[in-house]
């Protein structure tokens, strides 16, 4: 899976190198459709009490995070709220579980982000 999953951790989000959340979801929850249900996958990068290997629900759950992501971000959008106002959540309610992997990695980046794909939405 590559970069695809972070298990259990905040990903890195390359907005400058193309990538969109609301696509990471759709392939994400096309890879659990399409592959067997007992198929092990191994991950790009992962919480240390998680580990880098995994099942579809830990893809699931990945692309339940950023679906709630991009809500989270919404919702602050639609309160008029500014982006820095946004990112500094500390946790994204039922996502507790999920870490900064370190190097700069924190939930702050990835609202920034989501703010920005959003934002830009509303541009087209």
């Amino acid at each position: 899976m590559g970069d695809l999953m972070f298990n259990r951790a905040y990903p890195f989000i390359d907005t400058n190198g193309g990538a969109n959340i609301t696509n990471w979801i759709q392939v994400l929850r096309k890879t659990v459709e399409e592959l067997e249900n007992d198929t092990i996958y191994i991950y790009g990068h992962g919480n240390s009490e998680f580990g880098i290997t995994g099942n579809k629900d830990d893809l699931i759950l990945k692309s339940n995070f950023l679906e709630a992501l991009l809500e989270y971000t919404q919702k602050g959008i639609n309160e008029g709220k500014s982006k820095e106002e946004i990112a500094k959540a500390e946790v994204i309610p039922g996502f507790e579980v999920f870490k900064a992997p370190g190097w700069g990695l924190t939930l702050s980046r990835n609202i920034e982000a989501a703010y920005e794909e959003l934002s830009s939405s509303y541009d087209r």
